[in-house]
């Protein structure tokens, strides 16, 4: 499917959503649309790709020869090159927002392109953020948070719920005589509806510090805001886990328990969701406590990573150790990731000010999210005693 076949799709899913339908399948839809959006940002991030070879062959800088690349049409006037995924309309917007209390831009006036790129993009619309910078920033924050990276993540603008299955009123699998047919089937499902938790996380840069050029100020923005982000969206995550009604389930939570063998043991045998299972806990909790378990014969049961990773430190059981440095000490979550539903209501927003008394610049990052646990008994919470 191409972009505007996978947006046609999207919408399709968003107008089921916002009908009042109820045969509608959350499960499904929610299974296509995390394919759809995933699929949608790797055309997205080849396209911005070609856009940025492209600028940089008509700025002189190189030449490359590709048969998959070339000049726009006569007429077109390259407007197909001017969206929110080009290189052009990146250097504007990062352009616009970085100025000083005059109003004067610190990065340099727009050239020719580049105000094209800004004039087409904004013209039915506010400057959007570019998409090179969401892209950036979403790499970055799920990369340094295992919990929502090991989600699954969708973007419904409304309608965003947590199916859970309650139980089977009929139709279990059961012995029959010969030639008789079982129940018929009837599970019993409720929806919890997620309205969403707003993250609004800002940066700020004083008026001393220099902008050296728009690269360093794009590597600046997005590393800062996708840190702060990062720590907000893992919280919102943590505070559902330990919800009750939307996230784990009062017998799953194992509480004032020394970490040993038989305590992992008991907390893997409570998650009954197949798939993957992985540890997540802090970096005290991990070398304090989960680096010293042994079996009964003494025999180390956590095995180091033996390659250098941000996230993985290592493993026990075969369930891979991840560091989140958002999860408190002496606590431990243990699950199966995939049954941990993420939702961006929206995209992410970067607002910029300046403060009148210090003149610092400040930017602001809102983004509407939530979360909740598809499975209650998926995942499971030791606290350990201190």
């Amino acid at each position: 499917m191409n972009l505007e076949q996978i947006n046609a799709r999207l919408a399709e899913i968003r107008s089921l959503l916002d009908s009042d339908a109820n045969d509608i399948d959350i499960e499904a839809l929610t299974t296509e649309a995390t394919g759809l959006i995933a699929e949608r940002t790797r055309l997205m991030a080849q396209e911005n790709r070609r856009q940025e070879l492209r600028s940089l062959v008509a700025g002189g800088a190189g030449v490359v020869v590709r048969g998959d690349i070339v000049a726009p049409a006569p007429g077109q006037d390259g407007q197909e090159n001017r969206g929110a995924g080009s290189l052009e309309y990146r250097n504007a917007w990062l352009k616009n927002i970085a100025r000083d209390n005059q109003g004067n831009m610190l990065l340099g006036a727009m050239t020719t392109e580049e105000r094209a790129a800004f004039t087409f993009t904004t013209e039915n619309t506010g400057a959007v953020v570019p998409t090179m910078v969401l892209d950036r920033i979403a790499e970055l924050v799920r990369v340094s948070a295992p919990l929502l990276a090991d989600s699954t993540l969708t973007n419904f603008a409304r309608g965003f719920g947590v199916p859970r299955h309650k139980g089977v009123t009929a139709g279990d699998a059961a012995a029959t005589a010969e030639g008789v047919a079982n129940d018929d089937e009837q599970d019993e499902f409720d929806l919890l509806p997620l309205d969403g938790e707003e993250v609004k996380k800002h940066i700020e840069m004083s008026k001393k510090m220099q902008i050296q050029s728009i690269d360093a100020f794009f590597n600046w923005v997005t590393t800062h805001l996708a840190e702060r982000i990062r720590a907000a969206k893992e919280r919102i995550i943590i505070a559902r886990l330990d919800n009750t009604e939307v996230g784990i389930a009062a017998g799953n939570k194992i509480s004032n328990a020394d970490l040993t063998d038989e305590i992992i043991l008991r907390a893997m045998g409570l998650i009954i969701s197949g798939g993957a299972k992985s540890i997540y806990a802090n970096n005290a909790t991990i070398w304090n406590k989960i680096a010293k378990l042994t079996d009964a014969k003494g025999d180390k049961l956590f095995i180091p990573n033996s390659m250098s990773d941000p996230i993985v430190a290592g493993r026990v059981y075969g369930a891979a150790v991840k560091e989140d440095t958002e999860v408190p000490d002496n606590v431990i979550y243990i699950g199966v990731g995939k049954f941990l539903l993420t939702n961006d209501f929206d995209e992410l927003e970067i607002v910029p000010a300046v403060e009148p008394k210090t003149l610092k610049r400040i930017y602001t990052g809102y983004s509407l999210f939530d979360a909740g646990l598809e499975h209650p008994q998926s995942f499971v919470k030791i606290t350990l005693t201190a």
